[in-house]
């Protein structure tokens, strides 16, 4: 970071810190917009099931129509249902996927990690994903900021996103050199459920394996399995006692057989003045 001096006698100091705040704020902005970006994607994914929903039941009662000696024109509401479909296709082409991911590609916060997941969780083939650019921009802004996840700063990307940086590991579009990044992540961020696929990718050979990534999963099992054991033995401690305990819950706690009110008189008395 270039350092200057202020001319109202400000210090290097008094700049550096400027300099991190305006940082942070860049960086917040991008999460925004990324969070905002998938937001509005999603909400264009579920209007366009909707229509799809929609257009699936007018052809049914359409074709319903037909057989029963009906008109042979597709009605005009068909004709409106595909300019709607272009109207949501052209805002999610360029409206929504104007992103921050090139922009986040050259910037080295991790705290951007979690929102460049989003982007990376539906490939470019599919429908209403992001565009190729930005999604290429996204796995290379991942690829640089993945190494610097641990296991203090692990609370930056949620379960859902965890989940993401898994299944991407069988992605045919994700780089091999961001599943090495993931792989190498995993061993600070995951819990151990990742173990099964893990293994799966350590076990491949030949033509289906790339050698980078077979070893990177390697390398990752001990540590993932560990971790595993560790969660099976967490819940082996939490579950219940056993099914005694549950079936006859009155053995645990209960008065003592044969008591009556008649002994009481039994354990407590004076002691006889004679």
């Amino acid at each position: 970071m270039l350092y200057t001096f202020s001319r109202s006698g400000g210090t290097a100091e008094d700049t550096r810190i400027s300099g991190d705040q305006e940082q942070q704020l860049d960086t917040q902005a991008v999460i925004s917009s990324l969070s905002r970006d998938a937001c509005r994607r999603k909400a264009l994914r579920r209007v366009n099931i909707a229509v799809l929903v929609l257009t699936f039941g007018l052809l049914v009662q359409y074709g319903i129509l037909r057989l029963r000696g009906g008109p042979s024109e597709l009605p005009p509401i068909f004709l409106l249902i595909y300019v709607f479909n272009l109207a949501v296709w052209g805002a999610n082409k360029y409206l929504v996927d104007r992103t921050s991911a090139a922009t986040a590609a050259n910037t080295a916060d991790v705290r951007l990690v979690g929102a460049l997941v989003d982007v990376i969780e539906v490939p470019p083939d599919q429908h209403y994903a992001y565009s190729g650019d930005t999604y290429l921009a996204a796995q290379d802004a991942l690829i640089r900021l993945l190494p610097s996840m641990s296991v203090h700063n692990a609370v930056l990307i949620s379960d859902r996103q965890r989940d993401i940086l898994v299944r991407s590991l069988q992605v045919k579009t994700i780089k091999d050199e961001l599943k090495v990044g993931i792989l190498r992540a995993l061993k600070e961020i995951d819990d151990g459920s990742s173990t099964p696929l893990v293994e799966k990718i350590a076990g491949m050979r030949g033509k289906k394996a790339k050698d980078s990534i077979r070893i990177a999963a390697e390398d990752a099992l001990p540590v993932l399995r560990s971790k595993l054991a560790v969660q099976k033995d967490r819940q082996t401690l939490l579950r219940a006692a056993g099914p005694d305990s549950a079936e006859f819950p009155s053995t645990l706690v209960r008065p003592a057989a044969g008591f009556s009110e008649s002994e009481a008189e039994l354990l407590l008395r004076p002691a006889d003045s004679g």
